[in-house]
């Protein structure tokens, strides 16, 4: 509430977190707060255009609002393969020095990350040679996550036995007088949104409601799969239901969530610890893993809206359940 938009680093831009357009005269005391709509989570796209240059318009059109009430505060930069390419780069003499030297510092996940960076950095290189063209850093690195969230969904589907903590490869009914609420989050680059998919099964695989929205910016995958944990455990306690199984297919936010470790130095970790408070008054719920397969309803009704009011709340679904993949499952 209290960012000033000229003097604090509030921008979600690697290349630089502050404003590059000029004090002007009679805004000397804007704060970020005053270019957000009252009562929205959108940009005041208007007054946006009004004050700033063209490059901080969409610096900041592509900086996320979060849904989630946190007082202000300074905290590290979302942790990602950007910010290791930035630091590795300055030790490398040479491009293949430079490789190996970044891929003997990650494992995991992040030789995936920075392999699919790498890639992408690639195809921009074509785009300025055949087109001229060229997307910034900030969508290079989303458009990235992007394919290889998208990779490993693709890849899932082709594996038949997983073995996973928390989890399970194929979607189950909950028990009797218990329900199960299926999230997913969908991101669009083109449009600087996000979109979240919430569907609420019985005991009976039936489906009781269904519940979408957007949000605007551009969300870092992790983060925006945080914030859609967080609009479901909201949306269980506007239903003041009793006990619901969460699942998503968003691994690292499960883990972290159900982790008893604390992280509140980074957007990712103050989400989590906000996800958990809210988690304090549902002791009979339960957050879990499932394939990216089994929770193809959610993931579908996240990507439909765009074509539909938000937050809209389906009391049927907007299309045909009978060839997803969990109603070919026992309950």
């Amino acid at each position: 509430m209290n960012v000033s938009v000229w003097y604090h680093p509030w921008l979600n831009d690697s290349d630089s977190f502050y404003i590059r357009t000029s004090v002007i005269e009679g805004f000397e005391d804007l704060l970020v707060n005053d270019l957000i709509i009252p009562g929205t989570w959108l940009w005041d796209v208007a007054l946006i255009r009004e004050v700033f240059i063209d490059d901080d318009v969409d610096r900041i059109l592509k900086t996320a609002i979060s849904p989630i009430g946190f007082t202000d505060k300074s905290c590290w930069s979302h942790t990602s393969v950007e910010s290791e390419l930035e630091r590795l780069t300055l030790e490398a003499e040479f491009v293949t020095g430079f490789v190996l030297n970044v891929l003997s510092q990650l494992n995991g996940e992040k030789v995936d990350e920075f392999v699919m960076v790498v890639w992408r950095l690639w195809k921009e290189r074509n785009s300025i040679v055949w087109t001229g063209s060229c997307a910034d850093t900030t969508t290079v690195v989303s458009l990235a996550h992007q394919f290889l969230h998208d990779w490993r969904a693709w890849k899932s589907r082709l594996v038949q036995q997983i073995s996973v903590r928390n989890g399970c490869e194929a979607w189950h009914c909950p028990s009797h007088g218990s329900l199960k609420l299926n999230i997913d989050a969908a991101f669009f680059v083109d449009t600087l949104e996000m979109g979240i998919g919430l569907t609420l099964w019985d005991h009976n695989g039936g489906h009781v409601y269904s519940r979408t929205m957007s949000l605007s910016g551009l969300y870092a995958l992790d983060e925006g799969e945080d914030i859609a944990l967080f609009e479901a455990l909201t949306w269980v306690t506007e239903l003041d239901l009793r006990s619901v199984k969460i699942e998503m297919d968003a691994k690292l936010v499960v883990d972290a969530f159900n982790s008893s470790r604390l992280d509140s130095i980074s957007v990712f970790g103050d989400i989590i610890e906000a996800c958990k408070q809210k988690f304090c008054a549902h002791p009979y719920c339960s957050v879990g893993w499932v394939d990216r397969q089994a929770n193809f309803v959610a993931h579908r009704l996240a990507r439909i809206v765009r074509n539909s009011p938000s937050p809209f709340t389906w009391v049927e679904l907007p299309f045909n359940v009978d060839s997803l993949p969990h109603t070919s499952c026992s309950c």
